[in-house]
């Protein structure tokens, strides 16, 4: 309880901390811009809209929430430190209840170290709400061996549906779960078919959502399918990879993927559309699996050793440019990560299939890595499980983990962690391009105009040559009218994304004043 007010404490001061002095706390970007826009259209009453949805649901409703009662990213902010705050007190509960107080003590303070969940802490992204839910359910796995009542059952319904709403890739762990109750966890034919009821209960208010906004059958949300081929096709290097055709941004992915699936597969709805996009990347797997095989490779070990890539945010960037809230003076889940898996093994050799439902949080992140690509938010609720385990073997030896496997797991964690970095293998001026567009982009949105064009300018001089670079750029150069500059830059956004149509109204309006500009008579 004492680490849990202590966390509160300080990332509450953190996030305040970030909140009056950095541009990516201040803005919400990308997804975080997304579903801060549609909880406002919720809290407004539009509680259906035309669309299924395309993210994780359960954050979208806790945001509509706090926008209901007049609150804004500040109070989303304070409510996502009290979330983390809550994280360590389960976690803490859940490796006391498997391997000891000691145990629980370390895992709580294993978990105040890592850098992942106090940095996503400070951002209007779902992973606070994941990993809370996420201790939760380990928690209750726990209970249920325990003591296999229908209540425990009952309970551990609730907390996997809640954490599909909140982590859709965990919708699998719905019936896997139900089958470990029936055949391994002592609940029978009843627990397993509670825990299956309640888990798909809970979902019951996104399905019926998304068949009232598009008349589909859609559990959670439509946006597998793009998010595979995102990682699966041609040019896929093992991160997120734009579709040809489809914007980067959030704001318009997916409409744009949905045309998309329109015009080549004759996808009529949103479904089909995921299904359409899917497809393409199997059939891509199929005809390459030379390079199929190798991408996933490539992610596997991106999963294992990644710590500074981020495809929207770069906590690594902003630690070396002294933005407040990124997590600093904090270490990678990346050196826990083998004692885990070994942690694991460890378990399922001395309790068998009691280990599965720890199996079942720790991998389906990392799997979801490894099949989709590499992000460290898909891998981040895996820190759950990790520090769970990684308490057992420090508090309780897990019943006595041998040092030959202890000591060589934490020596990989560490050649993992350092290693990738002394082999330039994530060096993190890779990424300075991509870091300077989002800098630039967030510093636009606040209106520090001056200050984007620099950023925005760096990403290109760089090698970020992508449209919504050239078009941030040409906005904030708008705003100052520097009108010849950003007609260059609606050029240079159009050369790239011929259709994007925003860029092609601005360069008429702006060509137009130019015009006007050298020949105010219309001579």
């Amino acid at each position: 309880m004492l680490l849990a007010f202590f966390a509160l404490a300080v990332q509450g001061l953190e996030s305040m901390a970030a909140w009056q002095g950095n541009p990516f706390a201040q803005v919400p970007i990308e997804d975080a811009a997304v579903a801060w826009e549609r909880a406002g259209e919720i809290a407004a009453g539009d509680w259906v809209g035309e669309r299924p949805f395309l993210s994780a649901p359960l954050h979208l409703w806790m945001l509509s929430l706090v926008r209901m009662v007049g609150g804004g990213i500040p109070a989303s902010l304070g409510i996502q430190a009290l979330l983390h705050a809550l994280t360590v007190l389960v976690v803490g509960l859940a490796a006391s209840r498997r391997f000891g107080k000691r145990a629980g003590t370390l895992a709580a303070l294993a978990y105040l170290a890592l850098a992942g969940p106090a940095f996503f802490a400070g951002r209007l992204l779902n992973l606070p709400l994941q990993l809370l839910l996420v201790a939760c359910v380990d928690l209750q796995a726990f209970r249920c061996a325990e003591l296999p009542i229908m209540r425990n059952w009952t309970l551990l319904g609730i907390a996997i549906g809640l954490l599909s709403l909140a982590a859709p890739p965990f919708l699998l762990a719905i019936p896997l779960l139900a089958w470990w109750a029936l055949k391994w966890g002592g609940g029978g034919k009843r627990g397993a078919a509670l825990t299956l009821a309640t888990g798909l209960a809970v979902l019951a208010p996104a399905t019926l959502h998304n068949f009232a906004a598009c008349g589909e059958f859609i559990p959670v949300s439509a946006q597998a399918g793009v998010t595979f081929h995102h990682g699966n096709g041609p040019g896929a290097v093992g991160v997120y990879h734009p579709i040809a055709g489809v914007s980067a941004s959030r704001l318009h992915q997916n409409p744009d993927a949905f045309r998309l699936a329109a015009e080549g597969g004759g996808a009529s709805g949103w479904k089909s559309s995921s299904q359409w996009f899917l497809r393409q990347g199997l059939d891509w797997m199929w005809e390459n699996p030379g390079q199929a095989f190798a991408l996933w490779v490539k992610k596997a070990t991106w999963t294992l050793t990644g710590s500074v890539y981020g495809d929207v945010y770069l906590p690594t960037l902003e630690r070396e440019d002294g933005l407040p809230g990124s997590g600093a003076l904090r270490i990678s889940m990346v050196l826990f990560l083998p004692i885990a898996l070994m942690g694991l093994v460890w378990q399922a050799l001395r309790k068998g299939r009691a280990a599965f439902p720890q199996a079942i949080l720790l991998l389906i992140p990392l799997a979801v890595c490894v099949v989709f690509f590499y992000s460290p938010r898909y891998r981040l609720p895996a820190a759950i499980p990790a520090v769970i385990l990684l308490g057992g073997a420090l508090g309780a030896g897990i019943a006595r983990m041998p040092g030959r496997m202890f000591l060589p797991a934490l020596a990989l964690g560490t050649f993992s962690w350092v290693g990738a970095r002394v082999a330039g293998f994530e060096t993190p001026s890779i990424f300075r391009p991509q870091y300077e567009h989002s800098l630039g982009a967030a510093l636009k949105i606040q209106g520090r105009n001056l200050e984007a064009v620099d950023h925005l300018q760096e990403a290109i001089r760089l090698g970020y040559l992508t449209a919504p670079a050239h078009y941030d750029l040409a906005q904030a150069l708008m705003r100052l009218e520097r009108w010849k500059e950003a007609e260059a830059a609606l050029r240079a956004t159009l050369t790239i994304n011929p259709d994007h149509k925003e860029a092609a109204l601005n360069l008429k309006a702006v060509a137009s004043w130019l015009d006007l500009e050298t020949d105010p008579h219309g001579y």
